[in-house]
């Protein structure tokens, strides 16, 4: 499976490339933790920044019902987003329908 198959992906690499990132939350951070990213990537929470992107009402919908084809949709973006870029990470919030961008700071957008 392809995320190109499922969305416009250049408005999402668009978002990821060129939002401005901000400083990581405390939740998040506790995320990061939990998954051991901070470890993997030797950084504490000042080395990180994060970004909601803007995503279609249907999918926040769907992500919020757990709906098949919007989780997948997720999971298969979350592959994409891990081989296009290095110390970049996506967070999905099914309770709120959100997916957060997490990068090192100062991570290219090159792989």
């Amino acid at each position: 499976m392809n995320f190109r198959d499922y969305v416009n992906v250049t408005e999402y690499e668009k978002q990821i490339t060129h939002s401005i990132y901000k400083p990581l939350s405390i939740s998040t951070w506790n995320t990061v933790q939990d998954e051991g990213i901070d470890e993997e990537w030797e950084v504490s929470r000042n080395g990180l920044e994060e970004i909601i992107l803007t995503i279609p009402q249907s999918d926040t919908d769907g992500l919020k019902q757990f709906k098949d084809d919007v989780v997948n949709r997720y999971n298969v973006f979350d592959i994409w987003l891990k081989e296009k870029f290095s110390y970049y990470v996506d967070f999905i919030d099914y309770d709120n329908g959100i997916v957060k961008i997490i990068r090192k700071k100062n991570a290219t957008t090159e792989h």
